[in-house]
């Protein structure tokens, strides 16, 4: 109803735009414009030797950073690395929510939970830079922040298919080949990750760019 009402329609992937274009007969313009992240701060974090330092026992350092609740998916996380991961690699957890509790039981019921760390809720951008794969196994996404900021940092990311995972450039894969993917990177890798389609230089850009969309709906002029 409403979208076939609006004047225009801002979304945040091309995903998304598809789906919208491919799902609705509307005739307003849809504009595809990310969320700014500034890259910068995952590309240059400082005090992640120390981290690195917590879990030097560990030959391999596989993070997940996400709320612990169901849509999240994080007990996918951990069966699969129980299933594909060597040893000598531990799975770090960074985030706070519901099933925290939960999700450490399911640990222990797998026999990994001396591998699995849950670290609550903290800055993840040194996190990035000393571990060595970023799992995001949601059900869905709305755009996939944790995705972009890994990536911003130079690790690969495992994910499945939802938000923003395929533009950016993480290596996608179904719930059901989680960790069949997952013994696959342990093997293959990658080991270093790249952010493609950055759409911001900076903040400023991104901002110049919300307005020119807010006034294109509203007088169809834009900003010089």
């Amino acid at each position: 109803f409403v979208l076939r009402r609006a004047s225009g329609v801002r979304v945040v992937s091309e995903r998304i735009k598809k789906d919208i274009e491919q799902t609705f007969r509307i005739r307003a313009s849809i504009t595809a414009l990310p969320i700014f992240v500034d890259v910068e701060r995952f590309k240059t974090a400082r005090s992640y030797l120390a981290i690195s330092e917590r879990f030097a026992m560990f030959k391999t350092k596989v993070l997940v950073v996400s709320r612990l609740e169901p849509e999240k998916n994080v007990s996918l996380a951990i069966r699969a690395f129980a299933e594909a991961a060597p040893e000598d690699a531990c799975l770090i957890i960074v985030g706070a929510g519901s099933r925290a509790l939960s999700l450490q039981h399911f640990a222990k019921r797998l026999n990994v939970a001396g591998r699995v760390f849950f670290e609550g809720s903290k800055d993840a951008s040194d996190y990035y830079r000393s571990c060595d794969l970023i799992l995001v196994p949601s059900k869905y996404e709305g755009y996939g922040l944790v995705t972009v900021e890994a990536l911003s940092a130079g690790k690969p990311v495992l994910s499945t298919d939802v938000g923003i995972a395929r533009e950016a450039g993480a290596i996608v894969t179904t719930e059901e080949r989680f960790a069949e993917a997952l013994a696959d990177w342990f093997k293959n890798g990658p080991r270093t990750g790249e952010l493609k389609n950055c759409p911001y230089a900076n903040f400023e850009e991104y901002v110049h760019a919300y307005c020119n969309d807010i006034m294109a709906c509203t007088n169809g002029k834009k900003l010089p």
